[in-house]
């Protein structure tokens, strides 16, 4: 039985002596469980009682957080993204890679009062809404067709010139 508990809980003989106030000379001393004594086999029961509801009550929560996490929908792997909201943040990506832009310097240039929404946008957690791609567009003089369908490119020749010749 002590050899149950020293590799359920993962301890040696002298940890398993330690925790029960004994001796490790007592404890190699039980080649058999009619050796051990009665307050000991208790002890011992216990231990691997008290181990098997820590791990149901740990899986308990770990269940219930993974529960809460998919009411919230923050469960990333049972968020299904279609191909054309893939695409819309892939453009966007690359209008950030492009101007250099980070969260923050396009929700300022944006006159957003905090980059929450622009986060949430990159992160698939919330769909853009046409007026913030309207306003995307207007702000950093993109393509809005180029913008919501990817014909076509993304800024006006007159603009790359410019920044060309700049």
């Amino acid at each position: 039985m002590f050899k149950e508990v020293c590799n359920t809980l993962g301890m040696s003989r002298a940890e398993l002596a330690e925790k029960l106030g004994l001796s490790k000379t007592t404890v190699d001393s039980w080649s058999d469980n009619s050796r051990i004594s009665k307050t000991a086999k208790v002890a011992l029961e216990l231990m691997l009682e008290n181990h098997k509801l820590r791990s149901i009550i740990k899986n308990f929560q770990d269940g219930f957080a993974s529960l809460n996490s998919y009411n919230l929908g923050e469960n990333m792997m049972n968020n299904v993204y279609s191909k054309d909201h893939n695409d819309l943040i892939n453009r966007i990506n690359h209008i950030f890679n492009e101007l250099k832009l980070s969260e923050i310097t396009c929700a300022r240039a944006m006159g957003e009062s905090n980059y929450a929404k622009i986060n949430q946008i990159l992160n698939f957690k919330m769909y853009p809404d046409f007026d913030f791609l309207e306003k995307f567009a207007l702000t950093f003089k993109i393509n809005h067709h180029w913008l919501l369908t990817g014909e076509g490119s993304p800024f006006a020749n007159n603009f790359i010139k410019s920044n060309f010749n700049s």
